[in-house]
């Protein structure tokens, strides 16, 4: 596993490193099908997909309003990276 806190300082590394297998089921799961196809899915439906894949994270560890809250402050985060250009 690489060092996550030293070798990034974006949203999307630390979550690429962090917890690997829990991110590749979301990814596989969550995220990807309901952001579609790579190459015609907008930026919105994108960001929604995050949107949706951290809500379903923090229901995933308890509904308590704190990390429903953690959830959505992350999927802002990753789409103002990916606005940026910064994120993969």
């Amino acid at each position: 596993m690489p060092r996550f806190v030293c070798d990034t300082f974006l949203i999307s590394g630390f979550w690429r490193a962090w917890h690997a297998s829990f991110h590749a089921w979301l990814s596989r799961y969550v995220y990807g099908p309901l952001r579609g196809d790579v190459a015609t899915a907008s930026p919105e439906r994108a960001a929604a997909a995050a949107a949706a894949a951290f809500l379903f994270a923090a229901l995933w560890h308890d509904a308590r309003p704190k990390l429903i809250a953690w959830g959505c402050a992350n999927a802002v985060f990753l789409a103002a990276e990916r606005k940026a250009g910064l994120a993969r």
